[in-house]
């Protein structure tokens, strides 16, 4: 807010505001930031000056990009400034599944006395194969944190690479060797439910499967039947098809699942950062510079 006002920007907040709230008070802006919401392809012609739209965030996968770019309006987001932090929870979820941590917490609470119930025993992080699907920032940063843990890595992405740690590998051989597979990628009509019961069948049957990425990439009643009929060990979602979590999703209610609410990107560090970015990204609009992170 500080840099936008500095340079002379007039902001116009919204909270909680209705469509037609939010038509009314974007009518006359020019670049209109967004979160994770989406954004319509009619909504075009009715902000005449809009000249960007800035996605807080590196997902843009709810904003219509092809009729962005025919109504000449730039798309932006802020790539790179939450990786540390959704790496860090996609570890995290990573140690909550493999070491059952959920089921270890429900059974402390049982107050029973039991020590050490045989269905506790778990794998270390540092005997598991962990398979990263994406190789961006985020894949990257996690692929240097499992180093520390001592993790055997493997990675795949639509274009080969040569990772720093990990070994690249194809996606079938990434799900026949891996004890977790870690989401990294966008979510677009051929990532759109990707992980279905036919990729699932070629994992392990005690792998997990964390998704920190986009909830459209996983075919949810397709990855609750694996686990149920003991195809997968179980999940760590922080993102889902649904957002929030809706009462009545199948999600729930599965000691073998478990869920965030996209929480991964969200600390006080990331948080900077990608404000940083999005005022950085306006200015330099009105500037008549080149947008460094413009994705259209």
């Amino acid at each position: 807010m500080k840099m936008l006002d500095d340079y002379g920007c007039t902001v116009v907040r919204g909270t909680g505001d209705t469509e037609e709230q939010f038509l009314t008070n974007a009518g006359d802006a020019q670049v209109i930031i967004m979160d994770d919401n989406y954004f319509k392809s009619e909504w075009f012609d009715q902000l005449p000056n809009l000249k960007l739209i800035i996605r807080r965030g590196v997902g843009y996968d709810k904003i219509p990009l092809s009729v962005a770019t025919e109504h000449n309006v730039l798309v932006a987001n802020t790539p790179g400034a939450n990786e540390v932090s959704v790496a860090e929870v996609a570890l995290g979820l990573m140690m909550e599944t493999v070491r059952h941590i959920p089921q270890a917490r429900e059974q402390l609470y049982k107050f029973d006395g039991k020590m050490y119930p045989l269905e506790l025993l778990s794998h270390t992080l540092s005997s598991s194969t962990v398979g990263l699907v994406g190789y961006g920032n985020i894949a990257k940063a996690a692929e240097k944190m499992l180093t520390g843990f001592g993790s055997r890595i493997l990675v795949t992405a639509h274009h080969q690479h040569q990772p720093k740690y990990g070994e690249y590998v194809d996606l079938e051989t990434l799900l026949r060797k891996s004890d977790i597979v870690s989401l990294h990628l966008p979510a677009t009509p051929s990532t759109t439910g990707m992980f279905n019961k036919d990729l699932f069948s070629k994992m392990k049957d005690s792998a997990i499967i964390v998704n920190t990425s986009r909830g459209a990439l996983i075919n949810e009643p397709d990855l609750v039947e694996a686990i149920e009929n003991g195809q997968l060990g179980g999940a760590g979602l922080d993102t889902t098809a649904q957002e929030p979590v809706p009462k009545d999703s199948i999600l729930l209610g599965h000691d073998q699942i478990v869920l965030l609410p996209h929480i991964g990107g969200f600390t006080i560090e990331a948080e900077i950062k990608t404000a940083k970015m999005v005022a950085q990204n306006a200015i330099d609009l009105f500037n008549g510079v080149q947008l460094k992170y413009a994705v259209n």
